[in-house]
């Protein structure tokens, strides 16, 4: 009600992801990009418990109460509320004003008013397993593992929607460049592919079917204007790859942009991961670690070399790290268009980051760097622009 802060909880050593608040509002969970979970007691502010073994970081935390869900949605119901308010009340823990799914949430809501029909019928479905809980027919066993199994088909259908509305704004991206004449009909149909394939199959084949035909030219739905070859070679892309040879350790197998940051500076996992979003929304495909099925050094190689343009996003460990030398060098080696980055509050430690590099290394010193400001979104926009310039 104030704004004003009541207390501050210390111990993750990178940035905060996701909190999560339990139903009886006693204890606070957070997932962090240092790679762990912890749950806090609400009371005073104690860490009671660090929940380790994640291999990457913690997107999302929440807390399960599956009865809760179905009560919500009943009681919703006989408030007579909309199908999209109902599907909320699924997914909100009781007695909680926003919920942790908030994801899981939005997901659902715009997912009910784009399918009325399945929606009221999902509903229908979780208002009939609750009423049997009540009447005692069904055990609440049986009601948590039946409204969890309806709560996941949601989920996922909410997620379809939300990706076939990403994939849509990267298309009207690649669109609008074909318009502006910076692509040809050519390019404009390999990018459009090239976006559909980095697709999940069913999120790739819902945006086929919904989508208008001005953002899917016919080459690109079919999957590519060049015959089933992926042209490579040069800073256009990647080396000679024909149809029938060895399938790409990650689809599509050339990219507009591979991002390069270590994982071991969170800040700089938090600008490449702000960055592949920012390219992504301009219909640039992008290579990044943790958007790829793929992350072995064989992996990482077949990104710089298939990829159009190297970003290097310099932190102070980057050109400390093994893995970050070794894809500068591929880059630097095959001719590479190199673009360094930073985050705007390291703009003037460039020669800092620089030095603590090897020799091989100085070489970025002759480059112009890009600064990406996070907390302001024209200023970001700006360094995007810059860095596509590059393509």
């Amino acid at each position: 009600r104030t704004a004003a802060a009541v207390r501050t909880l210390k111990g993750h050593s990178g940035c905060v992801n996701s909190v999560a608040f339990s139903a009886d509002g006693a204890l606070l969970a957070t997932g962090s990009l240092d790679n762990t979970a912890r749950l806090w007691r609400v009371e005073d502010g104690r860490c009671v418990r660090t929940l380790k073994g994640h291999s990457f970081y913690v997107n999302s935390v929440a807390f399960s109460d599956f009865l809760g869900f179905s009560a919500g949605c009943y009681q919703a119901r006989k408030a007579g509320l909309t199908n999209a308010a109902l599907l909320q009340a699924i997914f909100r823990l009781p007695g909680q004003a926003a919920s942790g799914k908030g994801q899981a949430l939005a997901s659902a809501a715009a997912w009910a008013r784009a399918n009325p029909p399945k929606a009221t019928a999902a509903v229908a479905k979780v208002i009939a397993i609750s009423a049997a809980a009540e009447a005692g027919t069904i055990s609440q066993a049986e009601c948590q593992s039946s409204v969890a199994s309806i709560a996941t088909e949601i989920t996922k259908a909410g997620e379809r929607a939300a990706g076939v509305a990403a994939l849509a704004k990267g298309l009207e991206g690649a669109r609008s460049l074909l318009d502006a004449g910076v692509l040809s009909a050519e390019q404009h149909a390999d990018k459009c592919a090239a976006l559909l394939r980095s697709a999940e199959t069913g999120v790739a084949a819902q945006a086929r079917a919904e989508l208008p035909e001005r953002l899917l030219p016919a080459a690109a739905s079919a999957g590519s204007t060049t015959g089933g070859q992926i042209r490579r070679g040069g800073n256009g892309g990647v080396g000679d790859s024909k149809e029938g040879g060895a399938a790409p350790l990650n689809a599509p197998g050339h990219w507009d942009f591979f991002v390069s940051y270590t994982q071991r500076d969170p800040a700089a996992q938090t600008v490449a991961r702000a960055l592949f979003q920012k390219l992504r929304e301009a219909g640039q495909t992008c290579w990044l670690d943790v958007e790829m099925g793929s992350k072995s050094e064989a992996a990482m190689r077949e990104g710089v070399l298939n990829a159009k343009c190297f970003v290097a996003v310099v932190s102070d460990a980057y050109l400390t790290r093994e893995f970050c030398l070794k894809e500068l060098a591929w880059a630097k080696d095959n001719g590479k268009t190199i673009q360094p980055v930073v985050a705007a509050d390291d703009k003037a430690r460039i020669g800092e980051l620089i030095g603590v590099g090897p020799p091989e290394a100085q070489f970025l010193r002759g480059i112009d760097f890009v600064d990406l400001h996070l907390s302001d979104k024209e200023y970001l926009d700006v360094g995007v622009k810059k860095i596509c310039r590059n393509v």
